[in-house]
């Protein structure tokens, strides 16, 4: 069996921008383009110490998620770092300092594993559910350096699903019953 590990530079992020902001295609195209860092999410359990007949075990009892990190390369109209400074602008006013209603500036993310091949298929990806912009780095500048400027924008989320799993057509070793993973036809 040859196996042949995933790559990490194989990724895409696409955002479903609030509700609240009119995008443009030329900023989802950006968007997508100068991503160059991105974090697949996990998930914590919160458990706590169960005594029955003497000994005891942890039980889960809750989840709780970390926030996603993104990196994106700045572009030279700035419509990347416009695009992040208008969404934290509709999360809390900053003249008025009054915050928006939830649903108006929580967004979808999806997050894209891609294979090595030509045709760049998607063979793992999530969707992170009502994610907010939770932070937004300042902009490093520096007269000696070549490097391109950087932003860096924590999300968070409610939740997130898997909506593309591995090896579609196969059974896998992986496989988990009763799962509500959907799979997308290659």
């Amino acid at each position: 069996c040859v196996c042949v590990r995933e790559r990490e530079n194989r990724f895409e992020v696409e955002i479903t921008a609030p509700r609240i902001l009119n995008r443009t295609n030329s900023e989802s195209d950006k968007l997508l383009f100068y991503c160059q860092s991105a974090t697949m999410p996990g998930i914590n359990f919160m458990s706590q110490a169960v005594y029955t007949f003497g000994e005891s075990r942890e039980v889960v009892y809750n989840r709780s998620f970390d926030p996603v990190e993104l990196e994106f390369l700045l572009d030279d109209k700035m419509e990347i770092k416009w695009f992040f400074d208008r969404w934290s602008e509709n999360i809390i006013d900053p003249v008025t300092r009054m915050s928006n209603y939830y649903n108006d500036y929580v967004a979808t993310v999806d997050i894209y594993q891609l294979d090595f091949s030509k045709q760049e298929q998607v063979k793992y990806a999530v969707r992170l559910h009502e994610a907010y912009l939770k932070t937004l780095s300042p902009v490093q500048y520096n007269q000696n350096s070549k490097e391109v400027s950087k932003i860096r924008a924590t999300l968070q989320y409610k939740y997130w699903t898997v909506t593309q799993a591995p090896i579609a057509n196969q059974q896998s070793r992986l496989d988990v019953p009763n799962s509500n993973v959907t799979q997308t036809p290659n």
